[in-house]
């Protein structure tokens, strides 16, 4: 009894919709089973005497003495479905088909047709005063609605009559609707994770609507046709399938198959659309491996997107390097098959836990403390390395090239693994970047989610995390600004820097600075020889890993020496305008911005004319805040841009701007902005308290009030404007 209870406690709606389903389904199935059953016998026996046909003529060259097979064999062709619709001799189609294309030629049909639309032009014009005076009677009222209203203090936030009684109406309408798409939601998530019970509903349903076997016959039917090309036996297929089909087809209306194709239309374009992202982050990735070098220098004007591509090559690299770094992993892997992988990554993760291994190069030491270990040891020849029998299997790795030896291999799977599994970013920053690489540890080997496309940013929340706060210490290797600070980036991260010249600075910023200055500055803290020899840093398997994206408004803002130091010097050239990749929408799209642009133009005029609490803006409030929010939510899926670049070697590239990955709250504009705000909330006095001109001539007062070096110099300052001005009787 308590079992039972147990097992109707977990019962919920969906386990009830799915019964219902599956009984629905097998009441009309089941008395089916022999036929279908047979069908899918007769399918097979079909399949193989074409593919045999297929077969003979390649192998052979000649055709066999079988006639092709088809649908058409296990079907009644005469079946009265299709009597009326379409002949059933090849022959007599194609007179019919000849007089239909021929029809519009015809002088009576000709004539008919004229008649008809002057009718209707009549009928037109007998209706069309009733239609002008209901339409100027609307542009009246109309006119009269739109027309400015004195404020009413009185009725400010009062609903309107009509307002409340529609409000009144709705609200158990909007309620259920609400809760019914809750539950269509929670059914299809809870659907998602168990879709095996999709899976078998549809096998069963292709089953018992012949679909599957029509599959069959079909696909070795094209195969032998390519072999005997008999266009008779092809008509004889098509009538077959629809034959099949149609039954299938008159139990829904018309209307429903228009609303399934459409909706299977745009699921299409919406699938390609997502492809082509898909596509698109690809190719940054590719640009990012393949044209981005270890230090990038990317220089343009005020706002030609310096931070946004920086930010989104940071977040591609970052993920590109997890990519990496699997398939170095994948490949030591592969070349010891014995090796126990498995129990190894165990014993890091738990000497990573206790912080007894903080970097990658304490995890590489780790190994090779291990190795020194069994090496040293006088009877080697039972040692084990990490539960592996060092001496009984395999112990080194020839590829034509090197002969590596497993110390080496398993120092640089502990190097890789190290970085692969850190939770956290890797990527550190001198302004915040949102990352939501999602962490897939379920399984038996970790795998990241980082295809954006299909993530709901409102979930992101839960697996967000930002970039490491760089600390400018960890690049100055030979004077610190503080002395015990330790440099975090042997890890051989990605690091995005912003306005960087305003840090190092240029020629004239260091005028005065020595080298010899006891003192740090830009010139003596060794920052430039650590970007020099970053690509030293992080090396596995003579692979370097890791890049920094630095970025600034002009090339010759840092000095020749800083310039020196960057492997590519990137200028913006241009950004071109966003474009869809929603590539069959744009008739729907066209549709869609023209009724969000008209329904804003009607709240535009509404808003300074009526207030909020009347029903008509009311709605159109709702519309307009409705077919805006699609449009944008649209755009912002769907879009890209491209931003034109060219380094110091005239090398020109595109690097795609997809609006999905970086317009999702990944960063702030006004990275120093915080700096500011932190001086402005401590004012008494605000800017529209500030004094203003009095006329079109400015007076001494409010020249003074500027504090302008100019005017200072140039009149405060000035002996001749400030000696004592002689009266009129003094110049007498």
């Amino acid at each position: 009894m308590k079992m039972i209870k147990n097992l109707i406690s977990k019962i919920n709606y969906c386990h009830i919709i799915w019964f219902f389903f599956f009984l629905i389904l097998l009441i009309f199935t089941i008395p089916e089973a022999v036929n279908i059953g047979q069908r899918i016998i007769n399918s097979f026996i079909c399949f193989g005497k074409n593919m045999w046909i297929y077969f003979y003529f390649i192998f052979v060259g000649d055709y066999p003495d079988i006639a092709i097979n088809g649908s058409w064999m296990f079907i009644d062709t005469n079946s009265d479905i299709i009597n009326g619709i379409l002949p059933i001799e090849f022959e007599y189609f194609l007179e019919q088909l000849i007089a239909i294309i021929t029809l519009p030629f015809n002088g009576l049909i000709f004539n008919y047709w004229w008649n008809q639309v002057f009718n209707k032009i009549l009928i037109i014009f007998r209706f069309s005063t009733l239609i002008l005076l209901i339409g100027l009677e609307i542009y009246i009222l109309f006119q009269q609605y739109f027309s400015p209203r004195e404020f009413d203090k009185a009725k400010m936030d009062v609903e309107t009559k009509p307002k409340r009684i529609f409000l009144k109406i709705s609200k158990p309408f909007k309620i259920a609707f609400n809760y019914l798409i809750n539950k269509i939601k929670q059914f299809n998530e809870w659907t998602r994770n168990h879709s095996y019970l999709l899976k078998i509903f549809l096998v069963i349903l292709l089953l018992r609507i012949h679909i599957i076997p029509l599959l069959i016959e079909s696909i070795s039917f094209i195969l032998a046709f390519i072999c005997l090309f008999d266009f008779k036996s092809l008509w004889y297929q098509i009538l077959a399938i629809i034959i099949d089909l149609l039954p299938t087809i008159k139990l829904l209306p018309l209307w429903i198959w228009m609303l399934i194709i459409i909706g299977l239309i745009y699921y299409h374009w919406i699938k390609k659309a997502d492809e082509e992202i898909i596509h698109q982050q690809m190719i940054l990735k590719l640009l990012v491996k393949n044209e981005f070098g270890s230090t990038n220098f990317i220089v343009g004007k005020p706002g030609a997107g310096k931070d946004l591509l920086g930010t989104e090559l940071t977040l591609v690299a970052e993920s590109t390097l997890r990519y990496d770094l699997r398939k170095v992993l994948l490949e030591i892997r592969s070349e010891y098959s014995d090796f126990p992988f498995a129990s190894f990554e165990h014993h890091l993760q738990d000497l990573i836990k206790k912080k007894k291994i903080v970097n990658w190069t304490q995890a590489k030491n780790y190994v090779y403390l291990q190795a020194n270990k069994i090496m040293n040891k006088k009877n080697k020849e039972d040692a084990k390395f990490f539960g592996y029998e060092l001496f009984k299997k395999k112990n080194s790795y020839y590829d034509e090239l090197t002969n590596s030896v497993i110390f080496d291999a398993i120092a640089d799977y502990a190097h890789a693994y190290f970085m692969y599994i850190q939770s956290g970013v890797l990527a550190a920053s001198n302004y915040p970047i949102r990352f939501d690489n999602i962490k897939i540890d379920t399984g038996h080997f970790v795998n990241y989610d980082d295809i954006f496309i299909f993530h709901n940013n409102r979930e992101m929340d839960d697996f967000s995390t930002y970039s490491k706060i760089n600390n400018y210490d960890w690049q100055r290797i030979y004077k610190k600004v503080q002395d015990d600070e330790y440099s975090f980036l042997d890890d051989g991260v990605v690091l995005a820097l912003s306005e960087y010249a305003k840090e190092r600075g240029n020629q004239l910023d260091h005028r005065g600075m020595k080298i010899i200055d006891e003192d740090i500055n830009q010139l003596n803290d060794g920052t430039n020889s650590f970007w020099k020899t970053k690509s030293h840093i992080n090396v596995i398997r003579g692979k370097r890993y890791g890049q920094a994206f630095i970025n600034d408004q002009r090339e010759d803002s840092l000095n020749a020496d800083n310039k020196e130091i960057f492997e590519y010097i990137w200028n913006i050239q241009n950004r071109s305008e966003p474009k869809s990749v929603l590539h069959g929408f744009w008739y729907s799209r066209m549709l869609l911005e023209f009724s969000s642009s008209f329904i804003s133009n009607l709240y535009e005029k509404l808003v300074s004319v009526r207030s909020d609490d009347a029903l008509l803006f009311y709605i159109i409030k709702k519309l307009n805040t409705g077919l805006n929010t699609l449009n944008r939510r649209i755009n912002n899926r769907w879009n890209i841009s491209n931003i034109s670049l060219k380094n110091q070697y005239d090398h020109e590239i595109n690097v795609p701007l997809i609006h999905k990955l970086i317009y999702s709250n990944r960063y702030n504009t006004s990275v120093y902005g915080s700096m500011y705000e932190s001086i402005y909330i401590k004012n008494k006095v605000g800017f529209y308290q500030a004094p203003e001109y009095e006329s079109t001539t400015a007076t001494v007062d409010e020249f003074q009030y500027q504090n302008s070096y100019f005017i200072n110099k140039f009149y405060f300052k000035n002996k001749t404007f400030q000696e004592k001005e002689e009266t009129p009787e003094d110049a007498i």
